[in-house]
């Protein structure tokens, strides 16, 4: 991006000269945040968990890539839209908490921009099955 500029030196109350200077502006791609917030979850066995989480980006360089990190190997993400994903769980194809899944489990979701260069976030949740 580049701006034009006039900038004058004043020689004299009568006397002006302008003198026409180049100001290069860098654009910074922002990373991306989730929006609103993660939010800590609870569901019980044998019930289901539809979390959907949204990004925002301060360029809007989507679509967004999301990923989740966690030891409960029962849940996935799903992509809802360009901005948004869903998590759930996928227990031998069904969407629903089971036993094995009880207790605290810290979920990092990961939400990265299509911008140059990527940048991206990772934000946490508690998912607590009762």
């Amino acid at each position: 991006m580049c701006f034009f500029v006039n900038i004058s030196k004043i020689i004299s109350k009568l006397n002006t000269k302008y003198t026409n200077k180049t100001i290069n502006v860098s654009a910074t791609n922002d990373a991306p945040y989730f929006n609103p917030s993660l939010q800590d979850q609870q569901v019980f066995e044998s019930e289901a968990l539809n979390y959907t989480v949204t990004g925002a980006d301060d360029e809007s360089d989507t679509p967004y890539n999301f990923s989740i990190t966690t030891t409960l190997t029962s849940i996935i993400i799903e992509y809802v839209s360009n901005t948004s994903a869903k998590i759930r769980f996928n227990n031998s194809g069904l969407d629903v908490a089971s036993f094995n899944d009880r207790g605290n489990h810290t979920v990092y979701v990961n939400i990265t921009d299509s911008g140059n260069p990527l940048e991206s976030t990772v934000d946490s949740f508690n998912l607590e099955v009762i």
